[in-house]
């Protein structure tokens, strides 16, 4: 067995924890898009409300509509899941 650090990981594991970190960070923009596109389609067209929620700018949230082709035309999805 590999050495440990005071909190009990090994070495590889801390490294694969790092990895994922890195992951998840590069993931977060897609998520965040992914996230405001479906507040926007269920009707949430608030922008300043998505941007506070996001914790981004206001611009950001733009961003993520035109990145997902949805703007103020778009139709609020009415179908309950």
């Amino acid at each position: 067995m590999g050495a440990t650090q005071p909190h009990g990981l090994p070495h590889h594991e801390a490294r694969e924890v790092l990895t994922n970190i890195a992951f998840r960070r590069d993931n977060l923009a897609a998520e965040r898009r992914q996230w405001v596109a479906i507040a926007w389609r269920g009707g949430d067209r608030n922008v300043n409300a998505l941007a506070d929620a996001a914790d981004v700018s206001r611009n950001t949230i733009y961003a993520d509509l035109k990145a997902q082709s949805l703007d103020r035309s778009t139709p609020v999805d009415t179908e309950e899941t």
